[in-house]
Formats: structure tokens, sequence, C-alpha cells
């Protein structure tokens, strides 16, 4: 089994917050709320949400006992990760390494009522697929539970879909730098020859 690397690395200087319209979204948070408590939801504007709105997932949360579920999730998250989790729970995904870390930040936002902007990296067979989080929790809707905004974008301009990383991950299984659209499409029939020939 290869190895698979995750990490995450806080990112604390507002400057480093990009695009401009997930700054924007940041700072419209920031005034939306108060010094004590976050937003509420229906106290963002859909002017400064819209731009985004491929990118954005609104992630519901409870604190006892500890559940993160998907409420609504953008086509661009959806793309990316090549199925659509409205409804299901991070570890209904991910690995369960990154299920966990998932879960674990964006219950600490919502506890803390904080955002928090990360770089998030994976290493696989050597190829490095990365996206930057940002996390911004809203007014609590009960005594324990409520949502968190999860906003992003991949660190790479070529990743665009789930197809782009495990082409990315299957070339640099083989030692290539990249690997076609053809390359892939007959590597899967060769994947589903075999299967078949298992199931005999």
């Amino acid at each position: 089994m290869p190895k698979l690397t995750y990490t995450q690395v806080s990112l604390e200087d507002p400057e480093d917050i990009r695009p401009c319209e997930v700054r924007d979204l940041f700072d419209h948070w920031y005034l939306a709320g108060r010094i004590d408590a976050a937003p509420k939801r229906n106290e963002l504007e859909l002017s400064i949400l819209r731009p985004l709105m491929e990118n954005l997932a609104l992630v519901q949360v409870s604190v006892n006992p500890p559940d993160v579920r998907y409420h609504i999730v953008g086509e661009g998250l959806q793309r990316l990760l090549g199925v659509d989790p409205t409804g299901q729970r991070p570890h209904d995904i991910f690995l369960p390494k990154i299920a966990d870390d998932v879960c674990s930040a964006i219950l600490k936002s919502f506890v803390v009522g904080q955002p928090s902007y990360e770089q998030c990296s994976f290493t696989i067979f050597g190829a490095d697929i990365g996206y930057r989080r940002m996390l911004l929790p809203l007014a609590k809707e009960g005594v324990d539970t409520g949502y968190v905004i999860i906003c992003a974008h991949p660190n790479q301009k070529w990743l665009q879909s789930a197809r782009d990383w495990q082409l990315r991950i299957l070339a640099a299984s083989q030692g290539l730098s990249s690997m076609t659209e053809s390359a892939w499409e007959e590597w899967s029939e060769e994947m589903k020859a075999s299967e078949e020939i298992a199931l005999v």
C-alpha cells in the first residue's frame, strides 16, 4: 500500500487568503458578526456568497454527540470529490485519518466560534495535491447545533475534477510525470476487465 501523507498548515496572515473573493467573504463574515458571536445565517449577503457558490459547502454540526454532516455542497466541490456528499458524513467519504482531521477542524471552529484558514496537502506515489480551506462558523441554532461554511480551492490550476487527481496519482504510480485521457481510459478498461475475470 503506498504511503499517503496528509498535512494541515494554519495560515495566520489575512494577506495569505486567496482568491480575493474568499478574502471578501472572510471580511463580510467578520463585519456581520459581533464581538462575542459569529453571524447568523440570514446575516450573510447572497451577493458575497454568489461568486464562491461552486466552492462552498454548508455543514451541519452537532456537538453532543459530536456529528458533522454535509448539508449543501457546491457543484465545484462535488466535481473535485467525484461524488455528491450531501447528507453524508466525512467518514462516509474520506480515509479515516483525513475524516478525523476534517471533523476535528470543523467541530473546533464551531465550538470556539472562530474561523480557520488552512492549507491541506496530500502526497501519494510522490504526487502532491493540495487545497486551501476556510472554515467560517455561524451562530448556534440550538443548544449544541448549528452550521459551518466551508470554502475550498485547489492549489493546482490543473485540478478541476476528481479525474484530474486520479490521473495524476495513477501517472505517479507508474513513474510518469503525467497521463493522457486516452491512457486513463485504457487503464480503466483493463481494470474493469480484471475485475470481471476475478468475479468468474
